[in-house]
C-alpha cells in the first residue's frame, strides 16, 4: 500500500470535492456496520455547514486526510464542540491511529492545547493518546443514544398544532428564533440580522439537507414552536438528529417528541431503521432512545 497524507483543500468552497470525498469515507465505512458512532458523516456536514468564519480559517487547513491511491482511508476532522480532533479510519487501515494521533498532537487550538475526542471503547487509540501526551479528562463527556425506528412509533399533537415540512415552505426568520430560543441564546427583538439569517440559510444549504426531514411543529399563533433536522441519504440503514429545539412558551407538551418521531418516521419509508443523536439529555431516554456510545475529551496542554 502507498499512504500518502495531505490537508483539506476547497477552501473557497463551503460544499467542495473534500467535502463530499469526506462524507462518502464516513458513509463508506459505516455501511455495513457503525465504525465511528462519535462522527458519522451528518456530523461532518453538519459542522461544515454550522462552522463558518472564524473556524474555517482557523481549522479547515488542519484537518488531515490520508488516502491509498486517492481513496479517503482515515481523517481527522474537528467536532462542533470546543474545537477536538476527531481521528476516523477505515477499519483495514486503523494501524494509520498512530500517525494520526502523532498529527492530533500538533494541532493546537486558540490557547494552546491539543484537545481528542476519542470513543471510550476504544482502547488503541486511548494508548496512543497517552503515549503523545493527552490526558482524559473526565469532564468531557459526550454520549451517542440510539432507537429503532418502528412504523408503530406514534405522537400526538395537542389542538391547534400541525406539522410543516421545509419542502412545504420555510420561514427563516421563524426558524432562527425557534433556534435562538430552543437553545437560550440572548438576542434581542426581532431575534434576526441580515448576518444571523444568512447563516441559518446557509445552514440548511447543505446538498445532503432532505427538506422533507426538516420538521416545525406550527403553533395556533403561526410560529415555530418545535424543531427537528434529521440527516439521512436514501437507502442509509440510520439517520441522524441535529438540531432539536422547543420554544420555551410551547414545552412540556409533546412537541419536540411529535418533530423527532415525524422525521423518523418519514425517513424509515427511505430506508432508515435506526436513528442516533448525540446528547446526554434525559429527554431523549423518556421517549425510547438508548445509549449506544460514550466518548471522552482527552487533552494536551
Amino acid at each position: 500500500m502507498s499512504i500518502s497524507f495531505r490537508t483539506y483543500h476547497d477552501n473557497d468552497n463551503i460544499f467542495g470535492e473534500d467535502y463530499h470525498k469526506i462524507c462518502e469515507f464516513l458513509l463508506r465505512i459505516n455501511r455495513e456496520k457503525i465504525t465511528t458512532s462519535h462522527f458519522l458523516w451528518a456530523r461532518w456536514v453538519r459542522i461544515m455547514s454550522v462552522k463558518r468564519g472564524e473556524f474555517l480559517q482557523r481549522l479547515i487547513n488542519k484537518i488531515g486526510i490520508w488516502e491509498d491511491q486517492e481513496k479517503i482511508v482515515a481523517t481527522i476532522c474537528f467536532s462542533d464542540v470546543c474545537e477536538e480532533a476527531v481521528i476516523c479510519c477505515d477499519p483495514n487501515y486503523n494501524y494509520l491511529k498512530e500517525e494520526a494521533t502523532m498529527y492530533a498532537a500538533k494541532s493546537s487550538t486558540e490557547n494552546g492545547s491539543s484537545m481528542l475526542i476519542i470513543p471510550d471503547e476504544d482502547k488503541k487509540l486511548k494508548r496512543l493518546a497517552f503515549k503523545n501526551g493527552f490526558i482524559q479528562q473526565d469532564s468531557k463527556k459526550e454520549q451517542i443514544m440510539a432507537i429503532n425506528i418502528y412504523p408503530e412509533l406514534t405522537y400526538t399533537l395537542p389542538d391547534g398544532f400541525s406539522i410543516l415540512s421545509m419542502d412545504k415552505g420555510w420561514d427563516f426568520n421563524k426558524y432562527n428564533k425557534i433556534i435562538c430560543r430552543g437553545f437560550n441564546f440572548e438576542m434581542n427583538p426581532p431575534f434576526l440580522d441580515e448576518k444571523e439569517l444568512e447563516g441559518r440559510k446557509i445552514r440548511l444549504a447543505s446538498p445532503h439537507v432532505n427538506q422533507e426531514l426538516v420538521i416545525a411543529i406550527i403553533s395556533p399563533n403561526g410560529n415555530y414552536a418545535s424543531h427537528c433536522g434529521l440527516w439521512h441519504i436514501s437507502g442509509s440503514s440510520y439517520a441522524y438528529i441535529d438540531p432539536v429545539a422547543t420554544d420555551p412558551d410551547f414545552r412540556e407538551k409533546g412537541l419536540a417528541k411529535a418533530a423527532i418521531f415525524e422525521a423518523m418516521l418519514r425517513a424509515s419509508r427511505l430506508g432508515a431503521k435506526k436513528a442516533y443523536v448525540c446528547s446526554q439529555n434525559q429527554f431523549y431516554r423518556h421517549i425510547g432512545f438508548k445509549e449506544y456510545s460514550t466518548q471522552s475529551g482527552w487533552v494536551k496542554t
